[in-house]
């Protein structure tokens, strides 16, 4: 469904997200020339090394709100289906394919469903260019962007590398084009659904849902990733499973989705016992699927409620950054909640937690059952491009970053 928003949506915030690090900075400096093109390189290709060129502009909040502006219209996108080669954090390419809105209205922002292709096991790096055409039928229904990146046997989505090439791809569609951020949906088909539910179990912040079909999700723990009930319950996850599947049996996959039950994690569920493996029976989904991308939003959510898989990627809703202990023998956590403007935080495993929060000022946080404390405000260039990574969005509302002591 098409949203109608207001520029302060998409620019305005921008200039509150940075005044507070920028106050300091020379309100007359010249904003060079390549700023709009290094944003957006470091928006969609970030490393280290960016991130310190960009900080070290500083520039202005009016200065940085022109160059995401400039960055934004230098890049933005024109209505058709087509394909572009990215490089991933490993420096290989692969290719994204995406079609849009038949039209682009300039008052409006639009769904977006990234899907991921079934089959990774093979080498070739254009298998997405026209992935997403496997829900093609849908922009005869609503007016909506599909993105299809690539994956391989070396980047499978459920690995760093491949998990990278989504996101890119998520940040590749935001700069480019007017994507509604409450609406970005992570589907795919077997390989493709074991990749949402490592989405959903723990990098599920950009998404308001996940749609896996014809995917087993309990093959985590073959590629020894621990599945987290608490995190997967977090957003909701459509499933369309098949009786004649004989790569994941039905059988199979109701066991787990059973055990997803028992654990508090309620997947919603389609069933066709006569079909196959695959997804050739769509167009009797189309109506659920069109339903989905109309009514599922992503929710705000202000506490804290995430456990951490060590060595994998993580990305929950408000923890931006997060130090273990020394020894983790166990699966970190964090949950909380906010009283008044004092942050509750129950952890384990963790020494320090960043937080972001709409909040202003040096709230309070109790960690532990310790005395109240003030937290610390990390009002910095880095942290603020850090939530810009964090939310996938080249704007985003301002947010305060809170650091929280928890454990010595």
């Amino acid at each position: 469904m098409m949203k109608i928003v207001s520029r302060n949506r998409f620019f305005g915030a921008v200039c509150l997200a940075i005044a507070a690090f920028c106050g300091s900075c020379s309100l007359h400096a010249r904003i060079p020339d390549q700023a709009a093109g290094s944003f957006a390189d470091w928006f969609v290709n970030p490393t280290r090394e960016k991130l310190r060129a960009m900080a070290g502009l500083r520039l202005s909040a009016s200065q940085w709100d022109t160059v995401i502006a400039r960055a934004r219209a230098a890049n933005a996108g024109r209505a058709g289906e087509t394909a572009v080669v990215l490089n991933d954090s490993a420096g290989a390419g692969y290719t994204l394919g995406y079609a849009t809105p038949a039209t682009l209205r300039a008052d409006a922002v639009y769904p977006l469903i990234i899907y991921l292709h079934g089959g990774i096991g093979g080498a070739k790096p254009d298998k997405g260019a026209r992935a997403w055409d496997m829900l093609g039928a849908l922009r005869d229904t609503l007016p909506l962007f599909l993105a299809s990146p690539t994956a391989t046997r070396e980047a499978p989505w459920w690995a760093p590398q491949g998990i990278g090439r989504i996101l890119q791809s998520l940040r590749y569609m935001t700069l480019h084009f007017p994507i509604d951020p409450d609406r970005v949906f992570l589907a795919g088909v077997s390989d493709g659904a074991v990749g949402c539910y490592a989405f959903a179990n723990s990098l599920c912040k950009p998404f308001a849902g996940f749609i896996a079909i014809s995917g087993f999700g309990g093959m985590l723990q073959q590629f020894k990733i621990p599945i987290c009930p608490g995190n997967l319950m977090q957003r909701p996850i459509y499933t369309v499973y098949a009786g004649n599947d004989r790569i994941y049996p039905a059988p199979l996959q109701q066991r787990f989705l059973d055990w997803l039950d028992t654990n508090g994690v309620s997947v919603q569920r389609s069933f066709y016992p006569g079909e196959n493996h695959g997804f050739d029976y769509r167009d009797k989904e189309y109506g659920r699927l069109a339903n989905i991308i109309r009514t599922w939003k992503r929710q705000p959510r202000a506490g804290l409620s995430w456990t951490f898989i060590p060595g994998y990627p993580q990305l929950p809703d408000n923890p931006l950054a997060w130090e273990y202990v020394d020894k983790v023998n166990a699966l970190p956590s964090v949950g909380g909640f906010w009283r008044d403007d004092t942050l509750i935080v129950q952890s384990s495993l963790l020494r320090s937690i960043d937080v972001m929060t709409a909040k202003r000022g040096r709230p309070w946080f109790r960690a532990n059952g310790g005395p109240a404390r003030r937290a610390a405000v990390t009002d910095t260039p880095q942290s603020f491009f850090a939530v810009l990574q964090s939310e996938c969005f080249p704007e985003t509302p301002r947010m305060t970053v809170l650091r929280c002591a928890l454990s010595k």
